[in-house]
């Protein structure tokens, strides 16, 4: 019973690590970082401010599906400490 209950808890851990993990790789390679250095010249304006509403809309989804693991997290602490308690 102790080795499921240590199960629950490394999933429920692992999770936003694996989310956040994402998010920065995503950013890293929206924003060009570690990739190929292009220097053939600066993108016009109008494409930057294209990428940027996109990077926005991106960081604002994945904030509300931070929002709900986080409100998962919680609800699934709350009922490994009740189990406990019993």
């Amino acid at each position: 019973m102790f080795g499921l209950a240590l199960i629950e808890v490394l999933v429920v851990l692992a999770l936003p690590v694996l989310v956040i993990g994402g998010i920065v790789v995503f950013a890293m390679r929206t924003l060009g970082v570690g990739g190929d250095k292009r220097v053939a010249g600066a993108a016009p304006v109008s494409e930057l401010e294209q990428r940027t509403a996109r990077l926005e809309e991106a960081l604002e989804a994945t904030q509300a599906q931070l929002e709900r693991l986080a409100e998962g997290q919680e609800f699934t602490n709350k009922l490994l400490s009740e189990r406990r308690e019993k």
